[in-house]
Order: structure tokens, then C-alpha cells, then sequence
């Protein structure tokens, strides 16, 4: 079986629009990136970020997020950050992790008491777990606020460029929503406003 035919677009115009238009899939396969996000839920800032190939795991990126943290007041993340060294890292950084726990999570420390803890506090009050773990979404969000406002796609070929482009769309993002904050200060408006 031989590779899938190159198909142009007539639409297409730029030439690195033809150029990328003409790839086929396995070709395309290493321009995919993965995004991984550090975010302050208090006002929605970036706080650190991580471009990684889409083959890598969430789970060992964590340590690199945090590395510019000397405090955190607690880790929320999906269950591909879920794990008993996350867990340890964030408890060295004074916080408390609260991850995703799947259904067959074991208890058992192995030589981490936080990964217990946290696997414990999730089966024994579910509903406390989750009010802490649901501003999970207001960090999703951000995820989706960056790709509504600048694509979800960066068009470029080489990596450099392309890392380049992210960082400055997230340099973008953190400047409007530090311009917001200070538009709240000086107004004397709550930043965050609950709807009924």
C-alpha cells in the first residue's frame, strides 16, 4: 500500500500555503506541536508554557511548567498529569495537587504520601474534590480564548519560527489580560463578576 496521493487546492495562494496543502499525512505528522499551559486562575495570566512535539506526555512536561514557581497553592490538571512524582514535585512547592483520579487508581503511596492523599480526598469527598478541581474549565478556557482570537494553527514550517509565533501569541494574550486587570483597578469594577 503506497502513500496517499498529493492533493493542491486550487484556492490556495501563498506558497507556503501550497507547500503545506501538498503534504500528505505522515509528512504533516511533524508539524503537529502540542501546547502545554501553567495558568493563573485568579486573572487568567500564562505563567510558563511548553512546546513539545504531539508524541510527548503530558505528565513529565509538569516539572518544566513549574520550575519558575517557588510556592504554588495547588495543581489542577487532567489525568495526564496524574502521577505519584507530579504529585511529590507540586508537595515540594508547598501545594497541593488535585488531579484527575481514574476509577482504577490505586492508594497506594509507593513512596509518595501526596499521590495517598489526594487519591483518598477524591473517593472519600467527591464533592469537595470537584468544586477544587472544576476552575479546571476557567483554565480551559484560556486554551480556547487563544485559539478563538488567534488561530488554532501557526503557519510556518520551520520549528524555530513556528515556537517563535506561539510565544509571542501567548505574549499577546498575557499583555490584553494584564490591560484588562488595570482597566478593572482603575474603574474599581470586580474582575471577575458572578452570573446568576
Amino acid at each position: 500500500m503506497g502513500a496517499p496521493k498529493r492533493r493542491v487546492n486550487p484556492k490556495v495562494t501563498s506558497r507556503v500555503d501550497r507547500e503545506l496543502k501538498e503534504l500528505t499525512l505522515r509528512e504533516a505528522v511533524k508539524f503537529v506541536d502540542k501546547l502545554h499551559l501553567a495558568v493563573d486562575p485568579r486573572r487568567c495570566v500564562i505563567v510558563n508554557f511548553r512546546i513539545t512535539s504531539w508524541k510527548r506526555g503530558d505528565s513529565p512536561q509538569l516539572e518544566f511548567l513549574l520550575r519558575t514557581l517557588n510556592t504554588v497553592c495547588r495543581v489542577l490538571g487532567d489525568g495526564g498529569y496524574a502521577s505519584r512524582k507530579n504529585c511529590n514535585l507540586v508537595v515540594k512547592k508547598n501545594g497541593k495537587p488535585f488531579f484527575r483520579v481514574s476509577e482504577t487508581a490505586t492508594t497506594k503511596a509507593k513512596g509518595s504520601p501526596a499521590w495517598k492523599a489526594m487519591v483518598r480526598l477524591a473517593r472519600k469527598r467527591k464533592a469537595f474534590y470537584g468544586r477544587i478541581y472544576h476552575v479546571r474549565p476557567l483554565i480551559e478556557s484560556v486554551n480556547s480564548a487563544l485559539k478563538r482570537k488567534y488561530g488554532s494553527t501557526v503557519r510556518a514550517v520551520k520549528r524555530k519560527t513556528r515556537n517563535t509565533t506561539i510565544a509571542l501569541i501567548i505574549l499577546a494574550y498575557n499583555i490584553k489580560q494584564s490591560l484588562y486587570d488595570r482597566l478593572a483597578t482603575h474603574l474599581r469594577v470586580p474582575y471577575w463578576i458572578r452570573v446568576q
